[in-house]
């Protein structure tokens, strides 16, 4: 391996697949450097995609807490009657 190389590009050539997915930065890179409407429209597109992920983990994290916390209210009162 020549020193150059990152530790993704020498995780990719050990396992001998390309990677699945841009970065964030990768995909904002790209858009950039192709400078289409394309491009650009796909750039777009996947911030919305990603913004609606990050907003179903932050429900889904709210709800587990949620959850929980009526679990240990429940049991604290149980165990006080």
């Amino acid at each position: 391996m020549s020193l150059n190389k990152t530790a993704a590009q020498e995780q990719n050539m050990a396992t001998g697949y390309p990677p699945f997915a841009f970065t964030k930065l990768g995909v904002a890179m790209l858009s950039s450097v192709l400078n289409s409407e394309t491009a650009i429209d796909e750039y777009i597109a996947y911030k919305k995609e990603l913004e609606k992920l990050r907003n179903l983990n932050y429900k889904i994290k709210m709800g587990t807490r949620l959850k929980n916390s009526i679990l240990c209210f429940c049991r604290q009162y149980l165990r006080n009657t």
